[in-house]
């Protein structure tokens, strides 16, 4: 009896870190998957590799990028540029669902026309999981995508309710409660990350994509490369960015959504 009990206890312990509320995952959750990329190459530097993880077990994803440029640059070269290489990336992964919002640059995209492009998708695609940026991005127009994207949660509860949100990490910290194990697939996602070659002649994003992964090893016992993503329900994304800025600190963060987590972990499979 006692064996059976400390048995218990062990298998509930044995994937949590000392990070109150934080969960480690070897596979990710859920099997109808929207990937949301404010440009081209976040969905790689965001969330490759539960990417990879998704079309490896052949869950259905379908990925979404809202822009093609930068807010307020318009139809330029660098934009069909940009487009091309999602397009090799995409082949690349072997992702054959993915959208392009029909507006260059995230001005528009952010505009009513790009609200009602992300409602037919939820409404037509019908996720069970959403990977998106995070509001805590020191990105502005990733900032201004999550909030888009909680817009659609909360004007469409009766067909958002349900659907996990993974918040994701780019430009600055998420505030993770979950973490994925991406050793596995790590080098696939450097591969499909080098096809942006018109963003790494700009930026060193290669040594960015994997510092990201080992920023979390030390609340993951120390060992391996993660993605870091802060888990909530639309509802409470909706309740977070409700609330006055001033409210909305790293330690609250961390406490809310555990009760969910823990939930998540009887009645979800990966």
């Amino acid at each position: 009896m006692i064996k059976k009990i400390a048995g218990k206890i062990f298998e509930l312990f044995r994937n949590i870190s000392l990070c109150p509320g934080l969960y480690l995952a070897e596979e990710p959750l859920g099997k109808k998957v929207l990937i949301i990329a404010p440009h081209p190459d976040d969905e790689v530097i965001g969330c490759s590799g539960a990417l990879i993880k998704h079309l490896k077990r052949r869950d259905k994803v379908k990925i979404i990028f809202l822009s093609r440029n930068k807010l307020d640059e318009g139809p330029t070269e660098i934009g069909r540029i940009r487009e091309k290489e999602a397009r090799l990336v995409m082949e690349f992964l072997g992702v054959d669902s993915f959208e392009f919002v029909e507006h260059e640059d995230m001005r528009a995209a952010l505009s009513g026309k790009g609200y009602s492009f992300l409602e037919r998708i939820f409404r037509s695609f019908a996720p069970d999981t959403v990977y998106a940026p995070s509001f805590l991005e020191d990105h502005h127009e990733h900032r201004k995508a999550a909030d888009l994207i909680a817009r659609v949660f909360e004007k469409n509860p009766e067909i958002t309710k349900g659907m996990k949100v993974f918040l994701y990490q780019i430009w600055g910290q998420t505030c993770p409660n979950f973490l994925l194990k991406v050793d596995s697939v790590f080098p696939a996602t450097l591969e499909a990350l080098g096809k942006y070659k018109s963003q790494l002649s700009n930026f060193n994003y290669i040594d960015m994509h994997k510092q990201l992964r080992l920023n979390w090893a030390g609340l993951a016992k120390g060992i391996g490369l993660y993605e870091a993503f802060f888990l909530c329900s639309g509802k409470e994304l909706v309740r977070i960015l409700s609330r006055k800025s001033k409210e909305i600190t790293y330690r609250g963060l961390l406490a809310m959504p555990y009760a969910g987590v823990m939930a998540l972990r009887k009645k979800l499979k990966p």
